[in-house]
């Protein structure tokens, strides 16, 4: 089921984005919010309601992805294309 304005959270915007690169595009896109760093006690909490989640350092373990809102155990969890 596809979301007219999807959930997009940022957990580590200063390492996808130092100030030079605009979020507008990916804004268009649905409701964005954008964390600088998300300590490792903070992920579940913000990933939580989050339809897109992107990172780039920030570690999602098994038990952090268990306890978010379309985890493997959802029956509407699908993975993702990860590169």
């Amino acid at each position: 089921m596809k979301e007219a304005h999807p959930t997009i959270v940022v957990l580590d915007g200063h390492t996808l984005d130092p100030g030079d690169n605009p979020w507008d595009e990916i804004a268009a896109l649905g409701a964005l919010a954008v964390h600088p760093r998300t300590p490792p006690d903070l992920v579940v909490e913000r990933a939580r309601d989050a339809v897109i989640l992107l990172t780039n350092k920030t570690r999602l373990d098994a038990a952090a992805l268990g306890r978010s809102r379309g985890s493997p155990s959802s029956p509407s969890w699908r993975p993702a294309t990860t590169w």
